[in-house]
């Protein structure tokens, strides 16, 4: 890690930001630019920088008039992160990451006569009490009360009997984030599931210093064929240094359960050997792809970028992809309907989190219509309860499901989820994170929504958010919280009582927990 010296003085902010601070100027040019910098000579440039500016609490003095110093708080936050993880005699930063120690330890270490119990959060009533998030959600074909689900930081957990209880399925492999999940029913035998690893929407490590911006990196696709007992690694694998993302997998149901795609940071895969090899189609990174309904041949595609997001179509199976439309946005989830399996729906997130649109094509994806404006309707990536505030999290929280029964009938999911019965012409809440009495009643779910899906073709709808995983089976009226007994949260710090070691306090992704 010593290369990224640099990157370490400010991880958290661009290098634009960086060096519009005068005190890096002072830093010695030649171990900048070789990463050999120590955490003793970064806090001494700044130190020595601002001392003539007399700070008092990061504040001075200009005329009589105080004036903040740029981004001291976010300096004393990094020099409060590191100062305990140097070597303490020279200020030189580790060699090697957290997770390489990990990996290491695990396999040198490793005893089968350990005994680690969990200790939770586990339960939550739901609500705005979640435990953490939950990333993806696949069904077994045919059941109503088998399915898995993949968490941010919890891996792959499967329930049989509708969410009452939960069982872990990667407690015996290194397997932390889990973006998405395919599960094949073999009628006879345990079920046969890939899983992307890694986390798709996570990036709160940049933020605390961690050098990147997933909270998970992807090892690629995994595949067991027991049921999730054991997991093997498949033809299309990464290092987590890699720092890279598998984003979305899709089965073609026509090819004898053979035929994959795999969507990456690094490009479009695909496998026609169940996962042995696979084959770059296009260095397109896309963040969502679905097939055309009852025509695996044709593939919609969308992508994600800091100002611009696009739509791609494929007609070949992936061979060969045309570019469809862009939008200036943040990112676009897509949707599609057996009900109307010409209709494709975009759900667009403007770059600052809202809502830019929502479009819509009746011809096999080929052109795309504005139905839904976010510039002069209902902010549905917002927070309020009327749609009536700015700005949002779409670039973190988006996502789109279509009734398979009811083309007519959307559902989209930012902070908040939105339903449609018109064909998208206008939305109503169905379900806030606090609560919603007025404009109409709007049952209390925990915020942050990253997908949605129909179990097997029926009208009921689970959604995956950032407290865990819910359902309804009456259009939106009520809302099941299933996530009780399930390990998923991402914990960023631990306190133990120094008076009461039973007496344990963490801070989540998204709240706190206590425990006695």
């Amino acid at each position: 890690m010593k290369k990224f010296a640099f990157l370490l003085i400010f991880s958290f902010l661009s290098l634009t930001t960086v060096y519009s601070q005068g005190w890096i100027y002072d830093l010695p040019q030649e171990k900048l630019e070789n990463g050999s910098l120590t955490f003793y000579e970064i806090q001494d440039a700044f130190y020595d920088y601002w001392e003539p500016y007399n700070l008092d609490k990061g504040c001075y003095y200009i005329d009589g008039k105080k004036v903040k110093a740029p981004y001291y708080k976010l300096f004393k936050r990094w020099e409060w992160y590191w100062q305990s993880r140097i070597n303490p005699e020279t200020g030189e930063f580790p060699d090697v990451s957290a997770l390489d120690e990990y990996y290491k330890n695990l396999q040198e270490n490793k005893s089968p006569s350990g005994n680690w119990t969990a200790m939770g959060p586990y339960t939550s009533p739901g609500g705005y009490a979640g435990l953490g998030r939950l990333n993806c959600v696949t069904f077994v074909p045919g059941s109503t009360t088998e399915y898995y689900a993949g968490a941010a930081s919890g891996g792959i957990w499967y329930t049989a009997d509708d969410g009452s209880t939960w069982v872990n399925l990667n407690d015996t492999v290194p397997v932390l984030g889990v973006s998405d999940i395919i599960a094949i029913n073999t009628a006879v035998g345990p079920d046969i599931l890939y899983i992307a690893t890694g986390d798709r929407d996570g990036g709160a490590l940049w933020s605390l210093g961690g050098q990147q911006s997933n909270d998970n990196n992807s090892v690629g696709v995994l595949k067991s064929i027991d049921g999730g007992a054991t997991w093997n690694t498949t033809g299309l694998s990464f290092t987590a240094s890699q720092k890279v993302r598998v984003n979305r997998l899709l089965m073609d149901p026509n090819s004898a359960y053979q035929t994959m795609y795999a969507a990456t940071t690094q490009g479009l895969y695909k496998t026609m050997d169940g996962g042995v090899s696979w084959t770059l189609m296009t260095t397109l990174a896309f963040i969502d792809m679905e097939f055309r309904p009852t025509t695996p041949s044709t593939i919609y595609a969308s992508t994600e970028g800091s100002s611009t997001t696009s739509i791609y179509l494929s007609a070949n199976y992936g061979n060969t992809w045309n570019f469809i439309a862009s939008y200036s946005g943040k990112r676009t989830e897509l949707a599609v309907s057996y009900n109307q399996p010409q209709w494709v729906y975009a759900l667009v997130a403007a770059s600052d989190g809202s809502l830019q649109g929502v479009y819509k094509s009746i011809d096999d994806g080929a052109t795309y219509s504005l139905i839904y404006d976010g510039s002069t309707s209902k902010n549905l990536m917002g927070w309020a309860c009327n749609g009536g505030d700015t700005g949002g999290q779409g670039g973190y929280d988006l996502c789109i499901a279509v009734d398979p029964n009811n083309a007519n009938i959307v559902y989209t999911g930012g902070v908040n989820t939105w339903k449609s019965t018109d064909g998208g012409t206008t939305f109503n809440i169905v379900n806030h994170w606090t609560g919603c009495s007025t404009p109409n009643f709007a049952q209390n779910v925990h915020a942050d929504k990253h997908y949605f899906a129909f179990q097997n073709g029926t009208s009921t709808l689970f959604e995956c958010n950032d407290g865990g995983l819910y359902k309804t089976s009456d259009g939106g009226v009520n809302w099941a919280h299933l996530s009780s007994g399930m390990a998923i949260s991402q914990i960023y710090r631990l306190g133990v009582g120094q008076i009461n070691a039973d007496e344990i306090i963490t801070g989540l992704q998204a709240f706190m927990h206590q425990a006695k």
